[in-house]
């Protein structure tokens, strides 16, 4: 069963929380305020107000299997080549898919790393 999960970017505070639901008639998003240990509860949010970011169902290949969110940024090195293409994630014609037009599943599946080094919000300058 597929899991949906998200985060979302603050426009206007600059920062990426998790979000916890979506109420889609009242327009809104309720997010975690604090995503560290000392979290202080839970913020409605308009959907106008902040950037959507989908789980893609997959984790990179570093030790710390870090989520794979679209807007995510990737350093993937192909096999038997030595330096790292940066990629973005993108959601487009139903499916995820990297900067380049790859499917994120075969860059997942197929290469020997695949590792989110940051997103195209929190880390504007990994974009190319």
């Amino acid at each position: 069963m597929r899991e949906y999960k998200y985060r979302a970017w603050h426009k206007r505070k600059k920062k990426m929380y998790i979000v916890l639901q979506l109420n889609f008639e009242a327009q809104q998003a309720l997010i975690a305020r604090d995503t560290s240990k000392n979290g202080d509860g839970i913020l409605a949010v308009a959907f106008n107000g902040i950037i959507l970011m989908q789980y893609a169902e997959f984790k990179d290949t570093s030790r710390k299997e870090k989520e794979i969110y679209r807007g995510d940024i990737l350093a993937i090195n192909q096999i038997g080549v030595g330096e790292d293409m940066i990629r973005e994630v993108y959601f487009e014609k139903g499916r995820f898919t990297i900067s380049g037009g790859w499917s994120l599943y075969d860059v997942v599946v197929n290469h020997k790393k695949c590792e989110v080094i940051g997103n195209k919000y929190e880390d504007p300058k990994l974009r190319k």
